[in-house]
């Protein structure tokens, strides 16, 4: 294990989104602020900002405070209770809303940027770069590309599981056919290319869920496309709309321009698979680290 992971340090794409190193065995000191505040440290909030803004200046951030005797945003995070006038910061107005829903009344930060006049020179913020955000009760993707804001309904996109569960009859057939039941809070964007990684769980019966990820590649002409990213297992997928089955997602990031998708299990396996993303793809994959094997000794990662 030691091996695979110094093979993933070299490749300089380790420095994960908070959202997986939760789950890795990493010290405190070496995690981001929005991570250890995931893991019960006290952390000043305005550290959780400044990383925010610092990875994803499009989207705004907000302050939330709770108005209830007890606001519980478990199970997402930070995966914590707070009592009244507790503070807390969101990412975005679809956490913003999901925070307000637990009884926390937020509002958007507000900063000198967002008082200065765009010149010719200096196009606004909303123009440059990248961003996106689950939205629609989890049944589209909201991405803004260089100042174009499209919202695209996810429930059309599917892919065929190989060796997938079959919900209707409880049991494993060879291939399925299966369409996006909804999207995951896990989005990642590629600063390199503008593509942007979602996670999308497809289906969900007897504590197993199968989960895929799906990229969106923005395009200067207008015509965006939409790709699978293909999981690799012990046959050769047989086409480019296929994959294996990933289970339950715990996080996606892009480093270096390599995405690194989180995954784990109620058997409490976890793993990070790594892919090597590139134009009109998804992703090739490139290797994985198992982070937990417990009940399942063979792991999580590809058998191939």
């Amino acid at each position: 294990m030691s091996q695979l992971l110094n093979r993933i340090r070299h490749t300089s794409v380790l420095g994960l989104g908070f959202s997986l190193l939760i789950s890795m065995p990493a010290a405190a000191q070496e995690l981001p602020p929005t991570a250890r505040y995931a893991r019960g440290e006290d952390v000043d909030l305005s550290l959780i900002v400044d990383e925010w803004q610092s990875r994803m200046p499009d989207i705004p951030i907000y302050a939330c405070t709770c108005t209830e005797d007890i606001c519980n945003t478990k199970p997402r995070w930070p995966l914590r209770s707070y009592n009244k006038n507790e503070p807390l910061v969101a990412l975005g107005p679809f956490n913003a809303e999901y925070n307000e829903s637990k009884g926390f009344a937020c509002e958007v930060i507000t900063t000198d940027n967002d008082t200065e006049t765009p010149t010719a020179e200096q196009p606004p913020e909303a123009q440059r770069g990248t961003s996106a955000q689950v939205v629609n009760n989890r049944q589209a993707i909201q991405v803004t590309h260089n100042g174009t804001t499209r919202t695209i309904d996810t429930r059309n996109w599917d892919i065929t599981i190989i060796d997938a569960l079959d919900c209707d009859q409880l049991d494993q057939v060879p291939s399925k056919r299966l369409n996006v039941l909804r999207l995951t809070d896990y989005v990642a964007v590629n600063e390199f290319t503008g593509q942007v990684a979602v996670g999308a769980l497809l289906s969900e019966c007897v504590e197993t869920h199968q989960s895929a990820v799906f990229v969106v590649e923005p395009s200067e002409s207008g015509d965006w496309s939409v790709y699978r990213l293909m999981v690799p297992g012990p046959k050769t997928l047989p086409n480019g709309s296929s994959s294996y089955p990933l289970f339950s997602l715990s996080g996606l990031s892009y480093m270096d321009g390599h995405l690194l998708v989180g995954e784990n299990t109620v058997a409490d396996n976890a793993a990070v698979l790594l892919f090597k993303a590139g134009p009109k793809t998804a992703g090739t994959y490139v290797d994985c680290l198992e982070l937990k094997q417990s009940e399942n000794p063979n792991g999580l990662c590809p058998q191939r």
